[in-house]
Order: C-alpha cells, then sequence, then structure tokens
C-alpha cells in the first residue's frame, strides 16, 4: 500500500513537476468530479467492477457493461463521474501496479455510441493519459457491433499512439480475450472461473 499512497500524496500535494499538458488533464479531472450536475438513477444500468485478485504481473482487472437495452438509461459523462470515484477507491485500497479494463459491447446501441462525441473522448484521453494517477496497461473492447468496430478503428486514430496501441477490439467469441486474459482471473460470463459479475 505505501507505493499506492505515496502515489495519491504525490498527486495530492503537487509534488510532480507539470507542464501545461498536465494542468490542462487536471482541469479536466476536475470539472468531471465537480460538475453540477448529480448523478442519477441511469447510470445505476450501467456496471463497472473491479474483479478480485491480481494477475501474475500485479494487474487488475476491471469489467465495464451496460446491462440494460434502452438508450435512456445511460448518461456518458455521468458513468465517467462513477468511474472516476471507483479510480479513486482502488487508488486507496489496491497493490496493483495498472489495470486491465474490459468494457463489454452487448448492449451498445447507436444511440448510446452517439454519445462518445469528440470532445468528450479528447478530455477522456487527457484524464487518462496526464491528469489520473492510474496506469491502464490495456483497454479490450468485446462483444462489438460491427459498427462499433468500424468506430473503435477511427478513434484510435485521433488518440495519442501510446494509448491507441493499448486498445484491443476482439473478434466474436472469448477466445482472443483469453489469449490477452487468462479465464482465471474473469468471471463467469466470460468464460472464466472467478463467479458471476453480480457476486463481485
Amino acid at each position: 500500500m505505501d507505493c499506492i499512497q505515496t502515489g495519491r500524496n504525490m498527486w495530492s500535494t503537487g509534488q510532480t513537476h507539470t507542464g501545461p499538458h498536465q494542468e490542462l488533464g487536471r482541469t479536466a479531472y476536475v470539472r468531471l468530479v465537480t460538475g453540477e450536475r448529480r448523478t442519477n438513477d441511469c447510470v445505476i444500468e450501467e456496471q463497472c467492477v473491479p474483479l478480485p485478485g491480481l494477475l501474475d504481473d500485479l494487474t487488475q482487472v476491471v469489467i465495464s457493461r451496460f446491462v440494460s437495452t434502452e438508450d435512456k438509461h445511460f448518461e456518458l459523462i455521468q458513468f465517467m463521474k462513477i468511474s472516476v470515484m471507483i479510480g479513486d477507491l482502488l487508488l486507496q485500497d489496491s497493490c496493483s501496479l495498472g489495470f486491465h479494463v474490459v468494457i463489454d459491447l452487448n448492449n451498445y446501441s447507436l444511440g448510446v455510441v452517439r454519445q462518445f462525441t469528440p470532445v468528450i473522448l479528447k478530455k477522456a484521453q487527457l484524464i487518462i493519459t496526464k491528469a489520473y494517477p492510474v496506469r491502464i496497461k490495456s483497454i479490450h473492447f468485446i462483444n462489438a457491433p460491427a459498427f462499433v468496430e468500424r468506430l473503435i478503428t477511427l478513434i484510435k486514430m485521433v488518440l495519442v499512439p501510446k494509448l491507441s496501441k493499448r486498445i484491443i477490439v476482439h473478434t466474436p467469441g472469448l477466445g482472443s480475450l483469453h489469449d490477452h486474459i487468462h479465464p482465471k482471473y474473469l468471471p463467469l460470463e466470460y468464460g472464466g472461473e472467478l463467479g458471476p459479475v453480480q457476486d463481485m
């Protein structure tokens, strides 16, 4: 826990040297967390679950999925706020050296995808790469509809190479996901050996 706590102390006391990009990222982070709009019932339909245990390289898996089939039950900004809050908890309680994020797109419709505007994506990139003291080792998209796969390909073109290389879109089925994350670290719904997600 010492290494995680040290990271938090450096973040909170400003002991690191920052440039304009880092400051811009921090501004985006603060606005996201302290925005006037409150979190509401719609984001309850979105699950963001840190899985128990660490991988062999001391990283941790986080599952994100939209459990509703109705677009009105998803608000991207509210979900991002919840994700940041979960990240804060992980910084306090997790001894992992980074995170593998698995995003299940099974229930993502075109209406949900339209909320991912270029402005929001740019702010998310700033938060991930410049503002937030969490190492994202990889981002895995599974069960992606054809239109989402094409969209992610376009998105990767505008992201910084460091982040773009860590985004992986998997073909139908879970075999390619298991090539990156062993089933013993995944929940039952994803061909894993852990219990169901709702029990995590």
